[in-house]
């Protein structure tokens, strides 16, 4: 996915002349995140996180003396133990990056464009650090010394993924539960396509949600209308999709397309609603010839089972936990 870090970037009027990059290069044991969390630093922001703490705050202190003193890289291995006041008992490996002008803008010009892309980092030199880009499978930006090793595809210390998120969610019904699990899913590792049957069926929403980034919106489409558009060349069938429309005779309409594809994606097809819902749409599902085992895809209720709080915000955030479960067992997560 886009990390927050480089969302922050590209909604800088313009970038900075200098930053520092800040990444978890590896780790052993517990930590607090995973390698590859990075942090973009500048001498009056911090953008994004990597864990938080006594950690994170010694790092960017030594982030910004580098940007003070000219300091093109530097790595270090850290025990997260009593020096730190933790006792998470694991080490991380942090690697500082300083991020020139051509590097900013190679940066924001591919977080921009929404294309998945990476960003790989060669530490053979260390601590002098190397630096290419990829969007898609093109290689877009290297500095001069990293220009032979991204030719050659060598192996990269350490490979960051940059760009659209991984998991796509469709959700169908631009209703209060719709826009409450829009919100809940804006800051998840995710691209969202947002669909109702409705002409304007946005135009209430808050101005945040109108224009959000990594959502596409459709109105005006029918089940039968958004069956053909995933269907069309170049719409990536989603790893999940929510049910929640206006009228329950559309919900079955699209329940009924989905399950009648030979394929199995959406892997996670949920539909809003109770459990005497779920009986009556298996019925006439199963009326209409959906095979058992295309039935047993459908979640309903969705959400996590034994909350039974029905306030829409309640909701999504019962959704969106599903939704990750789901998607760590897909690998999506980092």
């Amino acid at each position: 996915m886009r990390p927050d870090w480089l969302a922050a970037l590209c909604a800088l009027p313009q970038p900075p002349a200098a930053a520092i990059l800040l990444c978890i290069s590896a780790t052993q044991g517990s930590s607090p995140r995973a390698a590859g969390a990075a942090m973009l630093i500048g001498p009056d922001f911090a953008f994004d996180t990597i864990g938080g703490g006594q950690l994170e705050w010694q790092a960017m202190q030594q982030a910004r003396q580098m940007l003070a003193q000219g300091t093109h890289s530097e790595t270090a291995k850290i025990s997260l133990g009593p020096s730190l006041g933790q006792c998470c008992g694991g080490v991380v490996h942090l690697l500082w990056r300083r991020l020139g002008q051509a590097e900013l803008h190679a940066l924001r010009a591919l977080g921009a464009s929404g294309a998945r892309g990476s960003m790989a980092l060669y530490l053979e030199d260390a601590p002098h650090c190397r630096l290419a880009l990829w969007q898609a499978e093109q290689l877009c930006y290297a500095d001069a010394d990293a220009q032979e090793a991204a030719q050659q595809n060598a192996r990269a210390s350490l490979r960051i993924a940059l760009g659209a998120p991984a998991a796509h969610v469709l959700i169908y019904g631009a209703g209060h539960v719709g826009a409450a699990l829009l919100q809940a899913l804006l800051p998840l590792p995710c691209r969202v396509t947002w669909a109702d049957s409705r002409a304007d069926a946005f135009a209430h929403l808050p101005p945040h949600l109108q224009a959000a980034p990594d959502v596409h919106y459709l109105d005006e489409y029918s089940p039968a209308a958004l069956a053909a558009w995933l269907k069309q060349s170049g719409h990536e069938k989603p790893d999940a999709l929510l049910i929640m429309s206006h009228n329950h005779q559309l919900d079955l309409e699209l329940c009924a397309l989905t399950l009648a594809q030979e394929d199995s994606r959406p892997a996670f097809l949920g539909l809003i609603g109770s459990a005497s819902k779920a009986t009556r749409f298996t019925r006439r599902l199963q009326q209409r010839g959906i095979a058992p085992a295309q039935l047993a895809r459908l979640r309903c209720p969705i959400g996590l089972p034994g909350l039974h709080a029905k306030h829409p915000a309640i909701i999504a955030a019962s959704v969106c936990a599903e939704l990750l479960m789901h998607w760590q067992t897909l690998a999506l997560l980092d």
